[in-house]
C-alpha cells in the first residue's frame, strides 16, 4: 500500500486485534495484557471501500502510540519502523506502508517473557506501604530463639484494586520483593548465632517474586538459597493457622544458615554450626485480588555438643537472637514512559499494590 493510500478499516483492526491482548486490559485470559488503556479502537467503516471505510490521521496516530507503549516497555528503545515522533502538531500523519505497522506489531506480540526481561529502568521500586501509606516493615529488638518463641514471623497481605489489575501488574513485569537483616547484638563475634543469621541475610540480598511466561518464580538476588516455580492454580489457597502460622502455605523461598566451622571450642571434628537456622517465604492466595506473605525466622537449632580428648561429651549450648531483626517488603511497580518532540506520554504505568500488616516480628 503506497504513501497517501486510505487505511481500510480492515488493516487498521487486523493490527489493532494483534495489539490489544498484549498491551492493553484483558479479562478473558489472566497470562495476558499489560493494562495500558489503550488510545485506539476498533473502527466500523462504511460500504464503499477506500472513500467512507477509511482511517483518518487521529487513529493512525493512537495505533501508533498503543504500538510504541508496548515497545518502549519491552525493550525501551523506540520502535523507527514508522517514525511518528517527528511530526508536530497538526501534520497530517499518511499510512506509510501496511508492511511497516505489520511489522511493528510484530515486534510487539513477538516479545518472549519466558526468555527476556522487562528493563529494569522501566520500574520503580519503593518500600511497600499500606492504604494509608504507612510501611509495612516489621523489626523486632527483643531476644529469640529458644523455647516457645525459636520462630517469629512477619505476614503481610498485599492487595490490588481488582483480579485484572493484578494480572495486569505481573504480566507487566510487576514483583513483589524482600530483604532481611540482623544488626547489633553479638553480629560482630565470627562463629556467634547473631552473626550467622547476619551472614545468610546479608548473602541473600533481595528476593523477587515475579512472574515468567504462565508461571510464577522466586529467587534471591543475592547469593544461593532456594527457590520456587509455580502455576498459579498449584498455590495454596488455604489461610487457616494455628500457633501464629499458617497451616499448609505455599513455601516459595528458604535460605538456610550454618555450613560453617566452629562451635564448641575443643569439638572432635570441628563441628558445622547453626545448620537449622532458616529465611523462609510463604505464601497464600485466599482470593484473586490478594496474596498473603508470610516471612518466617527459623531459629530451630538448639546448639551442638562436643567430645573432648578425655572422651567427655560437653553440654549444647542454645544462644539466644540478639541485635535487631528487620524485615522488609517492595513493590516493583511498571512505570514506563515515551516521548513525542517535547511532549511525555505513558506508556505502561500501574499503581503499587498496598499492604496489610498481619502479623509482626
Amino acid at each position: 500500500m503506497a504513501v497517501g493510500t486510505p487505511i481500510l478499516a480492515s488493516d487498521y483492526n487486523g493490527i489493532h486485534n494483534l495489539m490489544s491482548p498484549i498491551v492493553g486490559p484483558t479479562t478473558s485470559n489472566v497470562d495476558l495484557g499489560y493494562g495500558r488503556t489503550l488510545l485506539s479502537d476498533l473502527v466500523v467503516g462504511g460500504s464503499t471501500p477506500g472513500v467512507s471505510d477509511v482511517i483518518t490521521s487521529l487513529q493512525q496516530y493512537d495505533l501508533w502510540k498503543d504500538l510504541q507503549a508496548g515497545h518502549i516497555h519491552q525493550f525501551a528503545t523506540d520502535n523507527t519502523r514508522i517514525a511518528l515522533n517527528r511530526v508536530d502538531v497538526g501534520d497530517i500523519i499518511q499510512w506509510a506502508n501496511i508492511t511497516d505497522f505489520t511489522l511493528f506489531v510484530n515486534d510487539v506480540i513477538s516479545f518472549n517473557r519466558d526468555t527476556t526481561e522487562f528493563p529494569s529502568a522501566n520500574f520503580d521500586e519503593a518500600g511497600m506501604l499500606t492504604s494509608s501509606s504507612t510501611t509495612v516493615t516489621s523489626t523486632r529488638s527483643t531476644a529469640w530463639g529458644t523455647g516457645g518463641t525459636y520462630r517469629i514471623g512477619h505476614r503481610v497481605t498485599v492487595s490490588w484494586s481488582s483480579a485484572n489489575a493484578r494480572n495486569h501488574f505481573f504480566n507487566a513485569g510487576g514483583q513483589i520483593r524482600f530483604d532481611a537483616s540482623l544488626t547489633g547484638g553479638t553480629t560482630g563475634t565470627t562463629n556467634s548465632k547473631d552473626w550467622d543469621w547476619n551472614r545468610i541475610l546479608a548473602e541473600m540480598g533481595k528476593i523477587r517474586f515475579w512472574k515468567k511466561a504462565t508461571n510464577y518464580f522466586t529467587e534471591s538476588l543475592g547469593t544461593g538459597g532456594t527457590g520456587s516455580e509455580y502455576a498459579l492454580g498449584s498455590i495454596s489457597t488455604n489461610s487457616a493457622t494455628s500457633g501464629g502460622f499458617f497451616n499448609s502455605a505455599t513455601r516459595l523461598y528458604t535460605k538456610v544458615g550454618g555450613g560453617v566451622s566452629g562451635g564448641n571450642t575443643g569439638a572432635i571434628p570441628v563441628e558445622q554450626i547453626y545448620d537449622d537456622n532458616e529465611y523462609q517465604i510463604n505464601l497464600v492466595i485466599p482470593n484473586d485480588s490478594q496474596m498473603i506473605f508470610e516471612i518466617i525466622f527459623d531459629d530451630s537449632d538448639t546448639g551442638t555438643g562436643y567430645q573432648v580428648e578425655s572422651g567427655e561429651q560437653g553440654s549444647p549450648t542454645d544462644e539466644q537472637v540478639g541485635g535487631t531483626v528487620t524485615s522488609n517488603l517492595y513493590t516493583f511497580t511498571p512505570n514506563s514512559t515515551f516521548n513525542i518532540g517535547a511532549s511525555t506520554f505513558n506508556a505502561i504505568v500501574q499503581t503499587p499494590p498496598t499492604g496489610a500488616v498481619d502479623s509482626s516480628l
